[in-house]
Formats: structure tokens, sequence, C-alpha cells
């Protein structure tokens, strides 16, 4: 009798227990992921798929916006997206698949695998360096003219390689982190060089066809893709065509293309640990360089500790995100839990922070909230009178709203192009306001009101640009004109 007593309590405490705790089911939870993405599409700040798994099954997949918007054709779940450099951990994975294959050491140098790379630089940086952003070679955008000219060029691997050849280490390796797309580069050029078989071909035959990832592959300049959406711009509060980069340009570092389902498998076969060996899986996944706000950088992923409001502690996270001109995406996992969240998106550098935070929150039984950017909010006024307004509200109620530096500086260009200067010089001292210790806002203030014909305002702001970065050419050269010019 004591015993049945016993039992009962027990059960009595768990029922108890379970009605005290506030759950969140999974169907709940996609109502609000689907309730949270629909107002995203809603104040513009995302269009693509989105895919979300709980404890290793998909509680959420669906397709927003236009994959093509010449034809109106809307995204899908079968859509494929340029995924940036999300494609590092692709590339990471099969040096380590060739390292325990006994064809590479993450500590060999680079002259051992590229005999032609200049040994000043290729005795002193190992794979490892390359693998964690810690080799000291300049990043691609050393080059001036790269984003005008030379990622517009057809590469072989060994011909983009070879473009960095000239340039100086730019600090010891492994003594810190400097994010290098180039590192990549040269890691796609191994990969060949030790295979003997080109980088696309040894993806496909090492990772795509055993994970069945047939929608996923190395993007060209050459071949029709179906399904692929087309990638936007969306600047100025309209959608244009992103600057044109060859694929050949950013090899083992950026050119990969998939599918949200695609990426799920690659997710599953990290979980399961099914692509390399424990011992050099857990190699990719290691802190080996820290990075700012106490994040770490692992083999093509950023290992982070998330802190979510009304969790007792945080929360271990490997991520990546992608941009490519055209193209944003976030792939994230949480492993200790089996969750995963991607974001796969043909509009160029959206919100992912926002996104993956609303994601995020909902997947551990928290609210999400989509604040209307307030760059919307002025881009929807007539008059100087109610851009005032608009701006006060703001003020005194910041946490109805998001405030993104770039999309209200555009917007306050756009007003003065559109012959509403007093609206848009309104607009970008509220946006220097919002951000003072931006030199940035000031050298856009200096350049409106030169537009607009007042250059002691102009030079006033050129000053304060100044103040914040006394080395910046620009502002020198330009100050100087403008003193000259009102002097006369």
């Amino acid at each position: 009798m004591i015993k049945k007593t016993y039992i009962e309590w027990i059960v009595f405490f768990c029922l108890m227990t379970c009605i005290l705790i506030p759950f969140c089911s999974a169907s709940e939870k996609a109502d609000k992921i689907e309730n949270f993405m629909r107002l995203c599409l809603e104040y513009r700040l995302f269009e693509g798929t989105v895919l979300v798994s709980e404890n290793g099954k998909v509680i959420y997949h669906k397709a927003f916006g236009l994959a093509n918007r010449e034809w109106d054709a809307p995204n899908t779940r079968e859509s494929k997206y340029v995924i940036g450099s999300v494609s590092k951990q692709f590339t990471a994975m099969l040096i380590l698949q060739l390292v325990e294959e006994k064809k590479l050491e993450l500590n060999g140098k680079i002259s051992d695998y590229l005999p032609d790379f200049p040994n000043d630089k290729g005795d002193a940086v190992t794979l490892h360096h390359l693998l964690c952003h810690s080799s000291g070679i300049p990043n691609n955008q050393y080059f001036k003219n790269w984003h005008t000219e030379l990622w517009q060029r057809e590469y072989t691997t060994k011909e983009l390689v070879e473009l960095f050849y000239p340039l100086d280490l730019e600090f010891t390796p492994g003594s810190r982190f400097s994010y290098s797309n180039t590192g990549y580069y040269i890691l796609a050029a191994i990969i060949e060089q030790v295979t003997a078989k080109k980088f696309e071909a040894v993806l496909q035959e090492k990772l795509l066809k055993p994970l069945q990832m047939e929608d996923s592959g190395i993007l060209d300049s050459f071949n029709i893709l179906p399904h692929l959406a087309t990638g936007y711009m969306y600047w100025n509060f309209r959608y244009s065509k992103p600057p044109y980069c060859n694929p050949s340009s950013s090899k083992g570092a950026g050119s990969f293309y998939s599918t949200a389902d695609d990426m799920w498998k690659w997710e599953k076969a990290l979980h399961r640990r099914t692509v390399v060996s424990e011992k050099y899986q857990k190699k990719m996944f290691e802190s080996h360089i820290p990075l700012r706000g106490g994040a770490h950088y692992g083999y093509g992923v950023v290992l982070r500790e998330e802190y979510i409001t009304g969790l007792d502690g945080p929360i271990k996270s490997v991520e990546h995100t992608g941009n490519q001109p055209g193209f944003s995406c976030l792939f994230l996992r949480i492993p200790e839990d089996n969750h995963c969240i991607i974001v796969l998106s043909n509009i160029d550098h959206i919100d992912l922070r926002h996104i993956r935070g609303g994601l995020l929150n909902i997947l551990y039984g928290m609210e999400a909230e989509v604040k209307k950017p307030i760059s919307l909010v002025l881009s929807e006024c007539r008059h100087l009178d109610s851009v005032s307004k608009e701006i006060e509200d703001f003020q005194k109620n910041k946490g109805k709203y998001t405030i993104r530096r770039d999309a209200v500086n555009g917007l306050g260009f756009q007003f003065i192009n559109n012959k509403k200067s007093e609206m848009g010089l309104a607009v970008l001292e509220f946006n220097a306001q919002e951000h003072p210790r931006s030199p940035w806002v000031y050298e856009s203030l200096s350049e409106a009101y030169s537009m607009t014909g007042d250059d002691e305002k102009a030079i006033a702001n050129l000053e304060k640009l100044l103040e914040l970065d006394p080395e910046n050419a620009y502002a020198k050269t330009k100050l100087k004109e403008l003193i000259g010019k009102t002097a006369r």
C-alpha cells in the first residue's frame, strides 16, 4: 500500500511539473517561425529559403519571395543559391580527408605541395594557418581593382593563386586571425596538386556523391543550372542586379551552390560523423584562433557561445555566414542539442544577425520580435515634417525599430537625388546622430552638403571625420579641395 502511494505521488509530481514548466511543441515553433519570417518578408529583410531542425528533425522548411524578378518566378524549396563563404567548410573537410589518407599534413607547408610558391611565404605558412585564417597572406581585397576588374576574369586555380605570389605577409603566421579568402584559394590549389584532379571533381567524388547532395556543386560561367535563383541587391529601396563576379575567382572560398535540402544532408553527415573519422572531424570544430567578441575560428567554421534571454547558461554554436554578389546565407548548428538553422537568400547582404537571433529564440521557446526598420518608415514619408516626426518617435521609442546605418544612408541620398534635399539632409544628419563614432557617416554628410551647395557644412563634416580617422587620405584631399574652393 505504501509502495503504491509512493508511485502515485511520483506520477502526480511529474504531471504537475509538466503543467508548470512552459512547453512549446514543434508545431507551435513552426507557427512562430512562419509569423517571424512573414514579417521579415514584409519589412524587406528577407527573400529565399529557410530550414530549421530541432533534435535532428526538420520542423520548418519554406521558401519566400522571388527567384527571378524579371519573370516573377517564385523561390521554391528546390531553389539553388550561391552560399559564399559557407563553401569554406567543404574545402576544409576535403583537406581533412586527404590528411587522414596521409596525402597531406596539417603542419605541412605550402611549399611542400606547391613548389612554385615563393619560398619566403611558402616555407612559413602551413595548411593549419590557411584553414584558420592565421597565415598573414593578404586577402583578395588587398587589390584596389579586385571588385572592379580582377574578380570578373576567368582563372584556373593556379592562375588565381599566382596573383598573390608578389604580396608580402602582413604578419607572422599563426600570431593572429585575419580573414583571408586567399588562404582557401591556396587550399583548393593544393587539393588539385596532390590528387591530380580538378577541385570540382574531388568535391564530387569525396563529398557530394557519397552524401547524395545532387543539387550542390561549384558554379561556373558557362553551364546552365536548373533552379538557380537569380541574385539581386536591395539598395536605396529598389532591387537591382549585383556586379558580376566570375565564379572561378573564388575557387575553394565561395563559389559553391546548394539547396536547403542538400545543406540539411550535410548537417546530418556532420552530426553522424560519417564524412571523416572522429579524430579529424574534431579538428574542424576545435577553437584554433580567437576572434573578437569571444568567438573562435575552427577550420572553415566559427565557434560561439550563444546567450539567449531566459536560459540559464550559454549554448555552443558552430556557424558560418556567406555573402556573394546577389546572395546571402547562414549555416548554423547547435551540435549538443542537434539543432540546425539554414538560411539561403538571393538578396545581397540581408540582415542575417536579426534573422538568426529570432530563429534561435524560437528554437529555445522564447519570443522573437521583428522590429520595423526605421529606414523603411522614413522611406514612406512625403515631406520634411513627417521625417522630423518619425525621427522624434524613433528617439523616444527606440525599442520599436531597428536601424541599419547603410540603409538609412542610402535613403538620404535617394531623397537628395529625387530633389528632396531637405528630407535627405535630415535623414543623413539623423544617421550621424545615431552613429557618432562612424567616420563614414560624416563622409556621407560632407558629400551630401557638397551636392546641395553648402560647402561650409561639407567642410565641417570632413573635419569631424578626420577627428575620428586622422589618416583618412580621401578626407584630407577633399578638405583641401573644398577650402581652396571657398577661399576663391
